[in-house]
């Protein structure tokens, strides 16, 4: 089985205080993994958590405009490192051209469909996971399934068995 993590589950695992229920969840679906058995991390869920683990960060801090600008990846929370180190557990699933175009055509099939079930401007991230999961033909796993009806199968990590894949 290929799994594909969505942004809200990657932060949950990325947390300090991180669900005991969801590591060990983890824990036995990489222990269980099969041959072709894969976990992915997509550039597009890294992306979404890492903007807003950097921004948490700058919240901390006072007065921002007199700040130097800092050199990229020179933030660092626990939270960030930990998404580092699962980026290099897991397999890092890279934004390429044909995943772009094919999230410009989930996108505007999602819209002629009607689907209203996010703004506009939200669905985007959306279908940037869906096509990458489609890329390599995963399930997405994700706190939000009704997000990615119609688009690629999604399901919530406690729906899904660890020791079946």
């Amino acid at each position: 089985m290929k799994l594909v993590l969505d942004t809200g589950v990657l932060g949950e695992l990325c947390h300090p205080r991180v669900k005991a229920e969801l590591s060990q969840w983890l824990d036995l679906v990489a222990e269980n993994a099969g041959e072709d058995s894969r976990i992915y991390i997509p550039e597009i869920a890294d992306y979404e958590l890492r903007r807003k683990l950097i921004h948490l960060v700058f919240k901390g801090q006072k007065d921002l405009r007199r700040r130097i600008p800092l050199p990229v990846g020179t933030v660092e929370s626990k939270s960030i490192r930990r998404l580092d180190e699962l980026a290099t557990v897991f397999d890092f699933l890279r934004i390429g051209s044909d995943t772009m175009k094919r999230a410009a055509q989930l996108w505007a099939e999602a819209r002629c469909r009607g689907r209203s079930n996010t703004a506009k401007e939200g669905l985007d991230g959306d279908v940037l996971l869906a096509a990458q999961a489609l890329e390599v033909g995963a399930i997405v796993v994700t706190y939000n399934t009704p997000h990615f009806e119609g688009i690629v199968e999604a399901r919530s990590w406690s729906d899904i068995d660890p020791r079946v894949v």
